[in-house]
């Protein structure tokens, strides 16, 4: 089964590729313009201004400036997040295309349903996460056009009133929403891309495991190459699998290999949010519970 990235990530790339966030293989100097060009004109000029509309705006009730400043913190945030994919497409590239390597590649019947079952996920959570985050910014973005007066989805600063003419009211509420929905649909399929990821490194530990308890079944040569091309952290269940093989009916020399995979992979994998925190169930719990309990607070 060739070609695993196109298969499980296809749409996630595509949508990325069209707004400027993920290059193609071979793209030149225009593709690399045309990508700062429009993180500068809509990811990062929108929270801008809207925020100078707050620290200058006069006459504001309380209501409006809640909104605005919710909007403006969830838009100013894409403007970080979104920053590494202009800076390093092509080491976001070469981090998503490691799973083209024809060591992922090399399926036995039983392990080709996992990788199966892998990319039906993959494919299901990134079509509905993008729809719900698609069909939320349409709402957002046309709720306003059902007003009595003219307003726009979220208020920015412009040196000039635009809602006195069609024409400016109609292509500043244009840009406002090109604006926000670029933020909207990027994340719509970053946030599914980052999580399928991890659902593959873990698909390729279950494979890992499978045969590693399965020496004898799968033959010498085929298990050389997984011990010469192991991962660098793999899971303690790794450990109980090469045990539970045939691992005594193996030369000295690939017994002395599963010794040192074995105590290799008694390092635990552990993913962090900037080398700070564990992204793990524990955090996930803490985290929820301080924002529930703040929420309820307000």
């Amino acid at each position: 089964m060739a070609g695993l990235v196109k298969q499980f990530f296809g749409f996630n790339l595509i949508v990325m590729r069209i707004l400027g966030f993920y290059p193609p293989r071979k793209y030149n100097i225009f593709y690399k313009i045309f990508a700062t060009s429009a993180y500068c004109l809509f990811t990062v000029s929108v929270p801008v201004l809207a925020s100078i509309h707050l620290l200058t705006a006069e006459d504001v009730d309380t209501a409006q400036v809640s909104d605005n400043s919710f909007m403006v913190i969830q838009i100013g945030c894409f403007i970080f997040k979104l920053l590494p994919f202009i800076n390093n497409a092509n080491k976001i590239r070469k981090c998503i295309y490691i799973l083209e390597n024809p060591l992922f590649n090399q399926f036995t019947e039983k392990q080709e349903k996992l990788i199966r079952k892998c990319k039906r996920i993959c494919r299901q959570v990134s079509w509905l996460f993008f729809g719900f985050c698609f069909f939320s910014f349409i709402l957002w973005a046309i709720v306003p056009l059902f007003g009595d007066v003219r307003n726009f989805p979220i208020d920015i600063w412009l040196p000039f009133d635009a809602k006195l003419r069609n024409w400016t009211y109609v292509s500043t509420y244009i840009f406002i929403s090109i604006g926000a929905g670029s933020g909207a649909t990027s994340n719509g399929v970053i946030d599914p891309l980052v999580s399928s990821l991890a659902y593959c490194a873990a698909s390729q530990l279950r494979i890992l495991q499978d045969s590693l308890q399965n020496l004898g079944e799968y033959g010498n040569e085929e298990m050389s190459k997984i011990i010469n091309n192991s991962p660098e952290n793999i899971s303690n269940n790794i450990t109980t699998a090469i045990y539970m093989g045939k691992w005594y009916e193996f030369d000295l020399k690939s017994k002395k290999a599963l010794i040192v995979f074995m105590k290799r992979s008694q390092q635990p994998m552990i993913v962090t949010a900037g080398k700070i925190l564990d992204l793990s169930l524990v955090t996930f719990t803490t985290v929820f519970d301080h924002s529930m309990s703040t929420h309820l607070k307000i």
